[in-house]
């Protein structure tokens, strides 16, 4: 069994190794543009939480200042 499985290897490890890095090249393009696409997105999730931010912080800067009444 393992002298037919030997030969058997013989004649197909080339295709084997040729698909396997074709799969691995195609595995590679899809994780980067997960990635990329991952990127994208906290890029402009974190840009909508500090334009929010910056929104707020102008709102409160634009409000008259309270005095500090002294209590003695």
């Amino acid at each position: 069994m393992s002298q037919k499985l030997a030969q058997m290897w013989d004649k197909y490890a080339d295709p084997l190794m040729q698909a396997l890095e074709v799969r691995k090249g195609e595995r590679s393009t899809s994780l980067q543009r997960d990635l990329q696409n991952r990127a994208e997105k906290e890029i402009t999730d974190i840009t909508a939480i500090l334009t929010e931010l910056q929104k707020i912080i102008l709102k409160e800067l634009e409000e008259p200042q309270v005095e500090q009444l002294t209590l003695f």
